[in-house]
């Protein structure tokens, strides 16, 4: 990615842009108002409804503006050629916007007023067009992690109103133990959390989609990404022929927590320069070693007939 300086002013149509927009809303404070230029208002009302985010009148918050076009065509030009009008929405800052680009999608952000403009390639196809929205979540996901959030390539399940995370390694048991808890138990998710800092010492967590699911044709599963739980513990999984929940030392869990969370961010880490990605895997360091001060580490043994939700009730958060 590079800094991108020096675009005329934008200001949105009211021919070309809805006044309505979605609102996606997370636990931290953090939200963004998501609107689309008509070539894409289908793409982002299947986003929507994805991720179970709704219609709201716009507000005064950071901006997602998704758009459709060539790949070649750069976002802030595509966006200053429609019609001024300043009575719709604030003008966006000239200057100082990061820039970068995926396999179907191209966009700008802005680091300080958190702003993104999402331009979705033209003639993509449907898996593509999924593709383009997971990868619209990594670039909110970098927003998120400048205020302490971290992503994380796990799974979310809750019990009495408190969620935790658990982590496996390619198709070792996180999907399992999500289809196996039993009531009160919930699986929130079973492949994506997105963890936020609610206080210095207090941490929240949402539920993602499993975006192979819709490139596999599975369209039904929804995620309530809005929805949060007060985060209790982060657990590894390791298959055993006994379930036990053992104590994880904080050192050896910010490790293993930042192989996760980077392998969250692995797609955005591609494209950035060396010194960028020095910095930003670095902060992703500080952000998980902060969360192992204050939430608990653990390793579960999990069996294949065994009941490893009874294990993770000694939790202190459950017991």
């Amino acid at each position: 990615m590079q800094v991108h300086g020096g675009s005329r002013t934008a200001d949105i149509s009211r021919e070309n842009y809805r006044t309505m927009c979605y609102v996606l809303k997370l636990a931290d404070g953090g939200s963004w108002r998501i609107t689309a230029f008509p070539e894409a208002q289908a793409w982002l009302e299947k986003f929507a409804a994805i991720t179970a985010i709704r219609q709201f009148p716009g507000e005064n918050i950071p901006r997602i503006i998704v758009i459709r076009g060539p790949r070649s065509a750069d976002v802030m030009e595509l966006l200053c050629a429609t019609h001024a009008d300043g009575e719709v929405f604030r003008t966006l800052p000239d200057d100082g916007w990061i820039k970068g680009s995926f396999r179907y999608s191209t966009y700008v952000l802005h680091p300080k007023t958190h702003d993104i403009i999402y331009n979705i390639i033209t003639g993509t196809d449907e898996t593509a067009e999924f593709a383009a929205m997971r990868d619209l979540l990594k670039i909110l996901y970098y927003q998120v992690q400048q205020h302490g959030g971290i992503p994380f390539h796990a799974a979310l399940i809750e019990h009495s109103g408190r969620g935790i995370i658990l982590c496996a390694r390619g198709s070792t048991g996180k999907s399992t133990c999500c289809r196996r808890v039993p009531q009160p138990w919930r699986a929130l998710c079973d492949d994506e959390t997105l963890v936020v800092r609610t206080a210095p010492q207090q941490y929240a967590a949402h539920p993602f989609p499993t975006w192979s699911e819709y490139m596999n044709g599975n369209t039904e599963a929804v995620r309530d990404v809005k929805q949060s739980v007060p985060l209790a513990a982060v657990v590894f999984l390791e298959q055993a022929g006994k379930d036990e929940l053992l104590p994880f030392r904080k050192a050896q869990a910010v490790v293993l927590m930042n192989q996760f969370a980077y392998l969250s961010n692995l797609l955005l880490v591609r494209q950035l320069g060396r010194n960028d990605r020095l910095a930003f895997a670095s902060l992703i360091f500080d952000n998980v070693a902060n969360l192992a001060r204050y939430v608990p580490a653990y390793i579960l043994k999990v069996s294949l007939t065994g009941r490893f939700w009874e294990e993770l009730e000694k939790i202190e958060a459950f017991a």
